[in-house]
């Protein structure tokens, strides 16, 4: 697989919209936030490329694996350029209506072309298909999480969850599904217990058929984040609800090749004024699959 994108990003540095903030620690006085502590708009230009495979070992088992890397150039800044390095290997057991997949993932994320956050872990999943229009699952992932240079953050992430889904039987053959999903992340250095949280959230999302060349893709997501103790400068507990909305289409214009235009907002509601912001992203990327 092969992708090029195309995009102007709004808040790329998902910063708040605002040039100042109080801190009660020093009595509420208000410190100036610098350039990269503020929202920030850019065009960026995406590339992507990335290898999976799927190899049967007999009717039961299969094991799997995939490496995936991407880079994002900004055209007005380079201290947001990002890249992503993501690999991951695993099995898969089916009987009966049962699918079990468990594997190993590591993630590598760099900022500005240096190493920023390296998070390793384990996921598994169990699916079962209730007949042919239904399927409902389980799910479990664990991380570890370490921050280059900032070690204070390091932390492990424990998240659980059920999903569903459906498939209408309509013409345009529409699917839908939801996931449910709750955990932990806390912080190596009890020290900063104010950077460990409890998660939750949930997440929809659904597919359109029109026509064998064209889809249209919808999700929505709500996640709450509740930290565990008051943050030192801000004297409070943080608390955070974040909001995801993507919309897209996906056009297959010849063999192996599709068009995506795509428009995704975020919004992080947080009772810290420093933690809240909003993005929107509207891109458009074109790909190439490559089946051997």
């Amino acid at each position: 697989m092969q992708s090029l994108v195309w995009a102007q990003i709004l808040n790329i540095s998902s910063a708040p919209n605002i040039n100042a903030i109080s801190v009660p620690l020093f009595s509420g006085v208000a410190f100036e936030l610098g350039q990269d502590g503020r929202e920030q708009s850019s065009n960026f230009m995406q590339l992507a490329t990335g290898l999976s495979f799927r190899q049967p070992v007999n009717d039961d088992f299969a094991y799997f694996g995939a490496v995936n890397l991407a880079h994002r150039d900004n055209q007005t800044t380079s201290t947001f350029n990002t890249s992503n390095l993501d690999l991951n290997l695993g099995l898969q057991y089916k009987v009966d209506e049962n699918s079990f997949s468990f594997a190993l993932q590591n993630n590598n994320f760099y900022l500005d072309s240096s190493s920023f956050r390296h998070a390793y872990g384990a996921t598994a999943q169990w699916l079962y298909n209730i007949d042919s229009f239904n399927q409902a699952g389980a799910f479990g992932q664990y991380s570890k999480i370490n921050y280059a240079g900032n070690s204070i953050r390091n932390a492990q992430r424990s998240i659980a969850g059920v999903n569903v889904g459906h498939v209408f039987q309509h013409d345009f053959r529409p699917v839908v599904f939801a996931s449910v999903y709750g955990g932990r992340e806390d912080a190596d250095d009890s020290s900063v217990n104010f950077l460990s949280q409890d998660i939750v959230g949930v997440r929809l999302g659904g597919q359109l058929n029109i026509g064998a060349r064209l889809q249209l893709t919808t999700s929505l997501g709500i996640e709450n984040r509740k930290n565990d103790e008051n943050d030192p400068s801000f004297l409070t507990k943080r608390e955070d609800n974040q909001y995801d909305a993507t919309l897209g289409l996906r056009y297959t214009f010849a063999r192996d090749w599709s068009i995506r235009p795509q428009y995704s907002y975020t919004k992080n509601d947080s009772n810290i004024d420093l933690n809240t912001f909003e993005r929107q992203i509207l891109s458009i990327s074109v790909r190439k699959d490559f089946n051997w």
